[in-house]
C-alpha cells in the first residue's frame, strides 16, 4: 500500500508544544524534517503490518509442518509397538515350548544343556519347569552351577552385574 499523501506543514502532535496559556503552538522544526517523520511513521507502520504478516504465515508454515512431523512420529510409534507385540508374543510362545522341551528331557541331559548357558537363562527355565523335575536337574549338575541357580531362584543373588550371569560353568 503506498504511503498516503501528507500536507507540508502540518506538525504532529509531538512537535508542538504547550505554552503557559495552554494553547498549542508549533515548534520550531524544519519542514523537510517533519516530512520525513511523518513518512516514516507511514511506511513504518506499513512496514510492521508486512513484517508481522509474514512471520504469521511463518509461523502457520512452522505449525503445519510439526504437525505432520508428529503425526509422522505417531504413525511409527504405533508401528514399532505393534512389532513389538509381535515380538513379545512369539518369546512368549518360544519361552514355553523351550521350556516343554526341558520339561521332556532327561534330568542328566537337561543338567548338561543348562550348564552350557548363561546362569540367568538357566533360572528363568527351572523356574517355569515342574518342581520335580526342577529339582532332578539340580541333582545331576555340579554344585556350584547348581548353587548359584538355586540363588537365582531364591532370588538372594544379585542378578545384574553378577559375573556368573555372564559365564556359563566349565
Amino acid at each position: 500500500m503506498p504511503p498516503s499523501p501528507i500536507v507540508q506543514n502540518q506538525p504532529l502532535p509531538e512537535d508542538t508544544a504547550e505554552t503557559s496559556e495552554g494553547s498549542a503552538k508549533p515548534q520550531a522544526v524544519e519542514p523537510d524534517m517533519s516530512l520525513a517523520r511523518q513518512y516514516c511513521r507511514v511506511v513504518g507502520n506499513d512496514a510492521l503490518a508486512a513484517k508481522l504478516a509474514e512471520e504469521r504465515r511463518r509461523a502457520e508454515d512452522l505449525k503445519r509442518r510439526i504437525e505432520a512431523k508428529i503425526g509422522e512420529l505417531e504413525a511409527a510409534t504405533a508401528e514399532q509397538k505393534k512389532w513389538l507385540q509381535l515380538r513379545k508374543e512369539f518369546q512368549e510362545k518360544a519361552t514355553d515350548n523351550l521350556v516343554s522341551v526341558y520339561a521332556l528331557m532327561d534330568a542328566e541331559a537337561a543338567a548338561q544343556r543348562l550348564t552350557d548357558v548363561t546362569d540367568d537363562v538357566a533360572a528363568a527355565i527351572l523356574l517355569k519347569l515342574p518342581a520335580k523335575a526342577t529339582s532332578a536337574i539340580l541333582a545331576e549338575m555340579q554344585s556350584d552351577k547348581a548353587g548359584r541357580l538355586t540363588a537365582y531362584l531364591a532370588g538372594s543373588a544379585d542378578v545384574a552385574g553378577s559375573p556368573a550371569t555372564t559365564q556359563a560353568a566349565p
